[in-house]
């Protein structure tokens, strides 16, 4: 340790305090007290080698990547990162910027004091910038080492109670959710369905997590608040192409913020239980029609995915609009029948790389020709065989065109041609 740092032990050696000497007190987020202080990096190294400094995200943390041998060589979606800043940390020209870290009130005792801040119980845990921290340690442990650890960082210190682990927090309170949610909204580009599974901002999307969680065919029965749901991708913004899961959480949540209005007060659009209810209800029957919105294993998963547009996260727009007008026009589920797998489209013409004249497709089958016409999916040729297929469009006229193709469908805008025979 440097000067800048005392760790004291006991007889048996265990940790009784740490000093951290320089530092300066200031405020973020309002009125929230925060500690600025200067150590060396292998003052950091060395919390972290005694297990006073834990180094993670706040959930989900990301995965472990392992090697053939089953040993961990370094963690999902950070590998260009890492590598770059422990690259310029071995030849000491990283820009580190603030290191984040949090002393929780609930689990650590602490003070401020002449001496400096003072650590007598619990641990420190990254708040932020996990990618950072293990940056630094994959360049200490390198050989031969090149990084010079007597070089000084900034660590802001945090001392926030966490919303997700039991703590008392009382109303209004900020937590580590809430700033990791800024860190990671204004600070730099992040998935948001990790930001949004994990601290919701308002009514409305605390009423579309708890809708998701209730669902048996987007979480899975016997779901939890902070489990993981079978069906719902909640780790990035999209699917792993090998996955069985249908949508991320984001687009959901997208999808409703979108369609979902107004919702405050007074509005049939509240948040509410019994629109929670009437939201199971709604995507209940559509799952009874379309095995595809429901639990599958990975191989139908992956044959919905070339074959229907509901597989695909530009569905949700398009079914939770639909969803929002019914409810807003109190209209019957009933309506959702013509959207059946029964009722099948009668193709005109060819449909481009797909079904000749005179075939029946699905509604929601990427051959649809109101699909096609409506820039919604485009033929794509593949230069090396010369195999066409259709490519979902993900921008916002592929998004609004679904919206209204999906009402036209069941009624709600001018007509379109089914064939009404099963």
């Amino acid at each position: 340790m440097s000067d800048l740092v005392t760790i004291e032990t006991n007889s048996e050696g265990f940790v009784t305090r740490v000093v951290f000497h320089r530092y300066v007190t200031s405020q973020d987020g309002g009125r929230q007290q925060v500690v600025e202080v200067v150590m060396t990096i292998q003052d950091a190294i060395d919390l972290w080698e005694r297990g006073i400094l834990i180094v993670g995200n706040l959930r989900p943390d990301h995965k472990p990547v392992l090697n053939e041998a089953g040993q961990q060589k370094g963690w999902a979606k950070t590998p260009i990162r890492m590598k770059v800043w422990a690259n310029n940390a071995a030849e000491n020209t990283a820009v580190w910027g603030n290191f984040t870290f949090n002393i929780n009130p609930s689990q650590c005792e602490y003070e401020i004091t002449d001496e400096g801040l003072v650590l007598r119980d619990g641990v420190i845990t990254t708040l932020d910038g996990a990618t950072r921290m293990r940056s630094v340690l994959l360049a200490y442990r390198r050989e031969p080492r090149g990084m010079d650890t007597s070089l000084m960082i900034s660590v802001r210190f945090w001392f926030l109670r966490s919303s997700r682990e039991g703590d008392d927090v009382a109303p209004g309170e900020l937590t580590t959710e809430a700033v990791f949610d800024e860190y990671q909204n204004h600070g730099k580009a992040v998935d948001q369905t990790v930001v949004r599974w994990h601290r919701q901002a308002n009514d409305l999307e605390e009423m579309i997590k708890k809708f998701v969680v209730r669902c048996p065919h987007l979480a899975g029965p016997g779901a939890t608040w902070d489990g993981d749901p079978q069906n719902i991708e909640i780790e990035s913004d999209r699917v792993p192409a090998r996955s069985p899961k249908l949508w991320s959480y984001n687009s959901i949540v997208e999808a409703f913020l979108k369609s979902w209005t107004p919702w405050g007060p007074g509005t049939i659009l509240a948040p509410s239980d019994e629109n929670i209810e009437w939201l199971l209800g709604f995507y209940n029957t559509l799952v009874r029609d379309h095995q595809e919105l429901g639990l599958v294993d990975e191989m139908e998963r992956q044959e919905y995915r070339t074959e229907l547009i509901t597989s695909n996260n530009l569905a949700p727009h398009g079914l939770f609009s639909l969803a929002a007008k019914m409810r807003r026009e109190e209209m019957s589920l009933d309506v959702l029948s013509r959207l059946n797998v029964g009722k099948l489209l009668t193709l005109d013409s060819p449909a481009t790389g797909g079904p000749e004249a005179g075939q029946r497709v699905r509604l929601f089958s990427l051959h649809n020709p109101d699909l096609l016409d409506r820039g919604i999916v485009r033929a794509h040729c593949d230069q090396r065989d010369g195999k066409i297929s259709m490519r979902i469009l993900t921008g916002r006229n592929a998004r609004d065109a679904l919206k209204k193709t999906i009402r036209e469908w069941v009624g709600l805008g001018p007509a379109t041609v089914i064939d009404e025979a099963a």
